[in-house]
Parts: C-alpha cells; structure tokens; sequence
C-alpha cells in the first residue's frame, strides 16, 4: 500500500522534469535566437551595406570619370574656339595692315638702318654690292623674302622638306611652342640655313601689348628660349599684328624704341597669301595672292605666310610658288643684315623724350 501511495508522486516528479527540459529547451533557443540577433544580422547588414557602398563609389567614378572627359573636351574646344579667334584677329590685322600700304611709295615705308647706328653702319647698310651673295643685284633688281610666322607646328617638317627640295632660304618668325616634341624644329630652321627671327613668345595680344613691360619681358623671354633651343642671338622681330596694329595699349613709337636701343629690327610685309584669312583657300588662289602682290609691289617684296596646323595649303602651294618666282625673274632670299626693313610704321628718334 505504501509504494502504491508512492506511485503518483514518482508521476508528478517525472512531469516535473520533463517540463523543466523544455523551459531548458526553449531557453536555449531563445539564447541562440538572441546571438543571431546580435550578431549575424549585424553582420548581413554590414555585408549589404558594403555591397551598396562599393556599389555607389563605382558609380561616383564613373560619373567623375565622365566629368572629367566632358571637362577635357570643353577646355579642348574652348582652347580651339580661342586659337580660332586669335588667327582671325591676327588675320584682319594683317589685312588691315596690308590694305594700308601706299604701294606706289614704297620706299617710304622702308628703314635702311638703325638710327641708333654710326654712320659707317649706315652706309654700309645702304650698299648692298658690297654684302654677300644674298645682295647681289639680279635680273630685275628685285627680290622675294618668303617669311613664315606663327611656328613652329606639326607641319613645320614638310614646309623645310619642301623649302630644302627647292633649295630657297626662307625667314622664320616664330612663336613660343610648350609642345617639347616640336623644339628640334627650331634647331632645323637654323641648321637648314634659315633666318631665326622673333614673334612673340605667348602670341596673346592682349598680354604683349598691355604695357611697355609686359612688352619687353615677352620679347625676353622668347629671346632667352630660342637661344638655350639654337644658340642663336636672334635679333630680327615681326610685331604680332604688324607696327600698324590698333591692338596694342602702348604707343608702338615706345615699341620701337626699346627694339632699337637693343639692336633688333622689325619687319612688316607687303605682300600677303591670305593662308590664315581663308581656310578653303586652294593653293592656286593663295599663289595667286602672292604673286598679285609681289608684280604690284615697285621694289623687294616681303612676303607674308604661316607656319600653322590650319595652313597644310601653304604647303601644298609653296613648289609651285618658287617655280613661278624663279622664272619671273625674282630671287628668293632670307632676311640678313643687309635687307631693307619693310615697315608699315617707321621709327622716329625725335620721339625720344
């Protein structure tokens, strides 16, 4: 009777215990629930968030790439627009200045010497005979100087390519090119026998001409390069614009008078090719400028051309234009120290204050 009476107790023990392992049971879930919690889905959401940030930073490079594209591609077409503009400034300058020449006084428009020089440099200046073969009178008494601003660009070689196959000498007024790989150019001038002369060393109108310092340095500063580039002591200037250009801030006299106390001449022209007016221009038209020029011209004609990436015509032009020179009668000559200045603008030294 007593293990009877016993029997339900051991029951209740029993369901006792089996409810307390599944309180235990569900405990433990509910832990491991709460690690999951804490920690796994920290986890996945760190991971996404990852995902989502590499996700943007591709994103903002390729947006910043593409920004930087469009902004290379704008300064590119500024920089274009804006070279565009300075040859169609320097173009209606040189037309300006062209149109204004008194083509039947000539010799007005011409300096033999610097004023600045003693007179045994004068006369010397003024007797040709008695220079080199550049000198020499020829069949008609005239001579062409074929001159080319603006250089050097990367048609340069096949414009001394063509000049060496004719075997002219030409004058070079060049500028100062940042591109490195163009700099044996202006070595080439100079070994090919041509006359070096100065332009300008930024070509920005509005920079050279904006005092008699910023005048001065530009003229410096293109000095200094071409002579660490070449050797040479270049004293031959061509004004961006001409001395009669309406541009320059500064009275031009003031100009002159620097380039002369430094013993370097400026020359103009009288005669054009029209090769930085006219972009379709064909090579029979621009030799048909010149030489309207040069027949009309009473005296030596100085002609003006460019050494441009927009002026590959100059190029195509310039055989035929030395064949038809050199059978008028004309000889072809580089710029020395015994030709006569063609000046739109003459320098007075009563100026001087």
């Amino acid at each position: 009777m007593k293990n009877e009476k016993n029997f339900p107790t051991e029951k209740n023990n029993s369901s006792n215990e089996s409810f307390n392992r599944r309180n235990v049971d569900s405990l433990k879930r509910l832990i491991v629930l709460a690690l999951l919690v804490m920690f796994v889905f920290p986890m996945m959401v760190s991971l996404y968030l990852m995902m989502r940030i590499n996700s943007i930073e591709r994103r903002m490079d390729e947006i910043i790439n593409s920004l930087g594209k469009s902004q290379v591609k704008i300064e590119k077409s500024l920089t274009t627009e804006w070279d565009e503009i300075q040859l169609a400034l320097e173009a209606e300058l040189d037309s300006y200045a062209s149109a204004n020449i008194d083509k039947t006084r000539v010799e007005d428009s011409q300096i033999l010497a610097n004023p600045y020089s003693s007179d045994e440099q004068s006369d010397a200046a003024k007797e040709p005979e008695a220079s080199t073969e550049a000198s020499e009178p020829v069949l008609n008494g005239k001579k062409v100087y074929l001159t080319f601003d603006d250089g050097p660009s990367s048609y340069t070689e096949e414009l001394l390519d063509v000049l060496k196959e004719k075997n002219v000498k030409a004058t070079f007024f060049v500028v100062h090119n940042p591109d490195e790989s163009l700099w044996k150019e202006y070595r080439r001038i100079v070994a090919d026998g041509h006359t070096l002369g100065m332009h300008s060393y930024t070509h920005v109108y509005s920079e050279i001409y904006a005092s008699k310092e910023a005048f001065i340095k530009d003229v410096n500063d293109l000095h200094k390069f071409l002579y660490d580039q070449t050797g040479i002591d270049c004293r031959y200037y061509r004004f961006p614009g001409g001395s009669s250009n309406t541009v320059s801030d500064v009275d031009i006299q003031e100009l002159m008078e620097y380039l002369y106390k430094e013993d370097i001449r400026f020359y103009d022209w009288n005669a054009l090719s029209g090769d930085a007016m006219t972009a379709n221009m064909n090579p029979q038209e621009l030799n048909d400028t010149v030489l309207k020029y040069v027949r009309a011209n009473e005296g030596d004609s100085m002609v003006l051309m460019h050494d441009l990436e927009t002026s590959h015509t100059t190029i195509e032009a310039l055989g035929d234009l030395i064949d038809t020179l050199r059978e008028e009668g004309y000889e072809l000559c580089p710029i020395d120290e015994y030709t006569t200045p063609v000046q739109h603008v003459s320098y007075s030294p009563a100026y001087e204050e």
